[in-house]
């Protein structure tokens, strides 16, 4: 009968403590890579974290290194206090660093022959239409309001024909091309950040980005991309849901700095770009 009352003490005294101490359900996620790779590379990584998932991707022929961090926690707490549950929150931090340059041998001379011919005859393709367009504004009179259109679609329709020429030409150089992806998704606010940076044989480029985010109970959200690119093709797209839309694509030169941050509905930012 004894034992039976301590047994039964001892229960009690469990459930009491289970229903008044915290209870946590934490969770830390870390990954970390470094590397350095002379020759043909292909090096792809994607990672799904708390509020989120990202990606990094090397390849082409000549050199690359860098570095690659993520950190994420999920914070579980649920005890209550005052009847009042504490909130749960997830936290992310991210940086990378990775630098490359293309071999100034990967392109044989016959392909970099092509690529600028093929480029020379869209030109030249762009200009006769051009032309066309400017007799037919004389012959009919066009409105200018017609006639801009009408221009904006002509070179955007052109511009496109050279985007798929360089991307083509681009594969066959074996050009050197990082690029960066990450998605966040927290309560009030979500955000993709996308950088790429494609470089032409004996071009060399980087791209330096670090992403903070919290949805506990001050929501934040931070972005830091600094990124340049001496010679071939640079892409990058940020949206932030209420906040920014932005779309970049330069075939040459490129550096860009940017940081921007949302907090709490709140917003503060200071970006700027520049290029030669």
């Amino acid at each position: 009968m004894r034992k039976k009352i301590i047994i039964g003490i001892a229960m009690t005294l469990t459930i009491v403590l289970a229903l008044s101490l915290p209870v946590t359900a934490d969770e830390y996620k870390r990954t970390s890579t470094g590397f350095r790779y002379i020759g043909e590379i292909f090096h792809e990584k994607e990672i799904d974290y708390h509020r989120g998932s990202g990606s990094f991707f090397v390849r082409g022929y000549g050199e690359v290194s860098g570095s690659h961090d993520v950190h994420s926690v999920d914070y579980g707490v649920t005890s209550p206090r005052d009847g009042v549950y504490a909130r749960k929150e997830d936290k992310v931090n991210i940086s990378m660093y990775i630098r490359g340059r293309t071999d100034p041998d990967a392109a044989s001379d016959d392909i970099i022959r092509m690529e600028e011919e093929a480029l020379a005859e869209v030109q030249r393709e762009r200009e006769l239409a051009i032309q066309n367009l400017n007799a037919r504004k004389a012959a009919e009179d066009m409105e200018g309001s017609e006639f801009y259109a009408e221009m904006r679609s002509l070179q955007a329709r052109y511009d496109e024909k050279v985007q798929g020429i360089i991307d083509a030409y681009s594969e066959a150089k074996q050009n050197v091309r990082i690029l960066s992806s990450n998605s966040i998704n927290l309560p009030r606010n979500e955000a993709t950040v996308r950088v790429g940076v494609d470089m032409d044989p004996g071009e060399e480029g980087y791209i330096r980005q670090s992403i903070a985010a919290s949805s506990g109970s001050e929501e934040y959200l931070k972005v830091r991309s600094d990124f340049e690119n001496t010679g071939g093709t640079t892409k990058r797209q940020l949206d932030v849901d209420g906040f920014i839309n932005e779309t970049l694509r330069v075939d040459g030169y490129a550096r860009v700095y940017e940081s921007s941050e949302v907090r709490e509905g709140r917003t503060k930012t200071g970006w700027w770009s520049r290029q030669p």
